[in-house]
This record gives structure tokens, C-alpha cells and sequence, in this order.
């Protein structure tokens, strides 16, 4: 076997693909129109019990045939169970201005503080933390 024959077979071992060189794995990737997500802080997989949680991934989309098809690589994975009898509940974030405070404040007669909260609890409502104060 020549020098020049065993060059390019220990070429070819060191590479990712075999037959093919760095330059021409990113050629094929421009061709093939794969974007790199930036910035990925975790990727989350849902399942009925149980959710995957990869963190320090790094995410790539490829575009074939009218498809996208992503490619999720890390070495930080975890997996944690999910309790199936509590609900998730949407967090909602409720501002209550001064005006309505004391309004109900001065109308119940309540401190700010509990009309502030009943104000919360009825998520605004003037009429449902009024009811609620002075029933």
C-alpha cells in the first residue's frame, strides 16, 4: 500500500463523517438550509408522567421537503416525574391601583391592607371585593 493511500484512509478516521471534510460537512449544511437556535437555555420534553429537562443544549433546525427537523445535543440531562393529580394553575398578575384601594377601603370600611387583598382575590372586580368585605 502507497504513503499517499494510508494518508487519506487516517484521513479519513480523524473525520466526523466518514468521507467527509469539515469544509465540506458545512457546505452540505448550507445546502440543506440548517439554522442554528442561539441562545437555548433548556429544552423541556413533556410526557404523560414524567418530563425531560436538557439544559446547555445546543438546538439546529433543518429545513427538508417542506419539514422542519430538530436536533437537540447535550450532555446535561434530567429527568423528573410529574404529578398527574394537581393542576397547573396560569399565573395572573393583578394590579390594583391606590384609587380602587381606597375606594374600597373607605366603602367597606377595611384597612388598605384587606381591601388590597380582597381586591386581589376577586382579581379586580370592585363589586366581588366589596360583596366580599362587607358580607
Amino acid at each position: 500500500m502507497s504513503a499517499r493511500r494510508k494518508a487519506r484512509r487516517a484521513a479519513k478516521r480523524n473525520q466526523n463523517i466518514p468521507g467527509m471534510s469539515q469544509k465540506g460537512m458545512k457546505q452540505a449544511m448550507n445546502q440543506m438550509d440548517v439554522k442554528e437556535v442561539d441562545d437555548v437555555k433548556e429544552v423541556i420534553i413533556k410526557k404523560s408522567d414524567s418530563q425531560i429537562i436538557l439544559t446547555d443544549a445546543t438546538v439546529q433546525i433543518l429545513k427538508m421537503s417542506g419539514q422542519e427537523i430538530y436536533t437537540i445535543t447535550t450532555s446535561n440531562v434530567r429527568e423528573t416525574s410529574l404529578d398527574t393529580d394537581t393542576s397547573q394553575e396560569e399565573v395572573v398578575e393583578i394590579e390594583v391601583s391606590d384609587a380602587d384601594v381606597k375606594f374600597i377601603s373607605d366603602k367597606a370600611s377595611v384597612s388598605p391592607e384587606q381591601a388590597r387583598e380582597a381586591l386581589i382575590k376577586s382579581k379586580g372586580d370592585l363589586a366581588d371585593a366589596l360583596l366580599s368585605l362587607t358580607t
